[in-house]
């Protein structure tokens, strides 16, 4: 089922013109909507009695919108699909933020700030609406072109992993460049390690630790005192 929305202007602007409006709607035809509408005056169907009074559109020029109990007569009925009928975005985040999904809710038209082809935004809404369940005539779409029903395979296109990939090894950190080093008494040398205690003192050492060690004697005896000791 189709429905519409009336969508009234509310603003002080209107009172200079209500006398004239009344005036000229007293003159044309007016006739019951021939599919349904939503009165945003009651919120509800608008009536062929509302319809046909000019003083209803009068009223409805000047009144306070009722948008929400709008949404709400449209909403006891699930599954409805919401288009705008126009460029702008307004009625759209009205109608979100009364409840309605995002995936419910097209654009007719794009928005002027959209860079895309009309042509191509008008079949993606068609098809958004055909993905909500909305029933499309695609021989007017497609004007006799052949289209081919394919037969799509019975695995998933897209795979996710979930499990934990093993670790990858860090790559050394590259060598730092030399400093320029500015003390002439720095030259010449750099610190590559550092002596550290062994946790025991040599005095320590029973027969039934006897282990074998390699000193590194200087040509000045400092180890030798070291070495005399262990060989006791």
């Amino acid at each position: 089922m189709r429905v519409a929305i009336d969508i009234a202007a509310h603003s002080r602007m209107l009172e200079p013109i209500l006398g004239r409006f009344g005036h000229y709607l007293r003159g044309i035809p007016l006739s019951a909507p021939t599919i349904p509408i939503i009165s945003n005056r009651t919120g509800v169907a608008l009536t062929a009695a509302q319809a046909t009074d000019p003083d209803y559109w009068v009223q409805h020029l000047r009144n306070t919108v009722h948008f929400q109990p709008c949404m709400a007569t449209l909403m006891a009925q699930p599954g409805r699909v919401y288009m705008e009928m126009g460029p702008g975005r307004a009625m759209s985040s009205l109608a979100q933020a009364n409840g309605v999904a995002a995936g419910q809710v097209i654009a007719a038209l794009r928005h002027p700030e959209q860079a895309m082809a009309d042509d191509a935004w008008h079949i993606g809404t068609i098809a958004r609406a055909w993905a909500c369940g909305v029933a499309v005539d695609w021989e007017q779409i497609w004007a006799g072109a052949r289209r081919n029903r394919v037969v799509l395979p019975t695995y998933a296109f897209q795979k996710k992993p979930y499990f934990i990939e093993p670790g990858k090894a860090a790559l050394a950190p590259a060598a730092d460049l030399p400093a320029r080093q500015d003390d002439i008494g720095q030259w010449g040398w750099k610190v590559q390690w550092k002596p550290a205690s062994a946790g025991f003192d040599a005095d320590d050492l029973d027969e039934a630790d006897c282990q074998n060690w390699l000193i590194f004697l200087d040509d000045q005896g400092l180890g030798l005192n070291t070495a005399d000791r262990l060989r006791a």
